[in-house]
């Protein structure tokens, strides 16, 4: 939330804050199974090692404990490991490797800005809604965007914000993601 979130970005906050604004937006706090998987920058963790989070919770005060040799940069993800969330890790994966290296963020910008100035109005409307309605800043879009195409195209039919237009996008980031994610980590 801290990260990408309209209402909580870059501000401090407790997880009872969290849990209260949630439950008022959403009825019940369903965040743990709304969202499939996470993802935090070490820029976001260093809040919590500082102190500005206060009081931690057991869970956080484990991550960090789990964390004291990290070096920066880092960039902890976390999704459900089942077969059936392959491509949550892709999606995951995808916002790491955009944080870590600059060399695939640039060309995933590329990309995204390339696919803004081409798609249709209403397209492009039908995407800013679903982003918005997930409660992603505006910072985090393309981001996002990207994270979406390459690892999410069933979950775009099923919302409605696929368009055969996008499958050029898709394949292209495909073919970036997994390039870069060799070059980087090896793997």
């Amino acid at each position: 939330a801290y990260l990408d979130s309209k209402e909580f970005k870059n501000k401090i906050f407790t997880v009872a804050k969290f849990k209260e604004w949630y439950i008022k937006e959403k009825g019940a706090f369903t965040y743990c199974t709304d969202y499939r998987g996470f993802n935090i920058p070490d820029y976001v963790i260093d809040k919590f090692k500082d102190g500005s989070f206060d009081p931690l919770t057991e869970d956080e005060k484990w991550l960090l404990d789990n964390l004291k040799s990290a070096k920066e940069p880092y960039y902890v993800i976390g999704y459900v490991d089942i077969e059936s969330e392959k491509e949550t890790r892709k999606h995951e994966l995808a916002h790491a490797l955009y944080y870590l290296s600059s060399k695939y963020k640039n060309e995933v910008k590329n990309i995204i800005t390339d696919l803004w100035s081409k798609i249709t109005p209403q397209l492009s409307n039908k995407i800013k809604a679903f982003l918005t309605k997930l409660e992603y800043n505006k910072e985090v879009w393309d981001d996002e965007i990207n994270a979406y195409l390459i690892s999410d195209k069933e979950y775009l039919i099923k919302k409605n914000v696929w368009a055969d237009e996008l499958q050029e996008y898709r394949d292209i980031l495909n073919e970036i993601f997994e390039r870069n994610y060799l070059d980087f980590f090896g793997q």
